[in-house]
């Protein structure tokens, strides 16, 4: 995922595998292909010896340079209708801009705000429902999105079916509604 350029001090390409004299000084170039970035450049199983993208290294003894990557992955959710939907660095808490460019791996969470009258329905990752009270660990690109349904007043319908001179009977359309029953509000009754 990455390209490496290393020269010696005449400017001639060093091939990989190559011998050089002890005290040869180096020249590293690295350059990380499209849709990854370097995150650090490992001498001999030590990491941050080294700038990540251009240095210079005295050869001392037989060494192996490895570049470590991340591949960067595009997370993006847009406005939603009825209710906010904020994404977060899980490791930071910081919020995540709308359309960012995040490593794989990433873990991120959610917080959904529902507009007055509206509550939660659901959380989408690419047209995929996930939950939205769990991390998400982002390993392709993916765009979230979340629906908020119009929130349903409730009301019990209380009554005595048979009270002591009679009978009382409470429908809804054709279909007999019992007692302590739930309805929507502003339904006829």
């Amino acid at each position: 995922h990455v390209e490496w350029t290393v020269k010696d001090a005449n400017n001639a390409d060093v091939a990989s595998g190559s011998q050089v004299v002890e005290g040869t000084i180096l020249t590293l170039s690295v350059v990380a292909k499209e849709h990854y970035k370097i995150k650090s450049l490992v001498v001999d199983g030590k990491t941050d010896l080294l700038p990540t993208t251009e240095a210079m290294y005295e050869v001392r003894e037989a060494v192996t340079f490895v570049a470590k990557v991340a591949q960067i992955l595009s997370a993006k959710y847009k406005k939603q209708v009825n209710g906010i939907l904020v994404v977060k660095y899980k490791e930071t808490g910081a919020e995540l801009g709308e359309n960012e460019e995040v490593e794989g791996g990433t873990e991120l969470l959610f917080e959904l705000k529902p507009n007055a009258g509206y509550s939660i329905e659901k959380l989408f990752a690419n047209g995929v429902e996930i939950a939205a009270d769990a991390p998400y660990t982002v390993t392709a690109n993916v765009e979230f999105t979340a629906t908020f349904a119009v929130k349903t007043t409730q009301y019990t319908v209380a009554y005595t079916k048979t009270p002591e001179h009679g009978t009382v009977q409470v429908k809804n359309g054709s279909v007999a509604v019992e007692p302590n029953t739930t309805v929507a509000a502003n339904t006829v009754l």
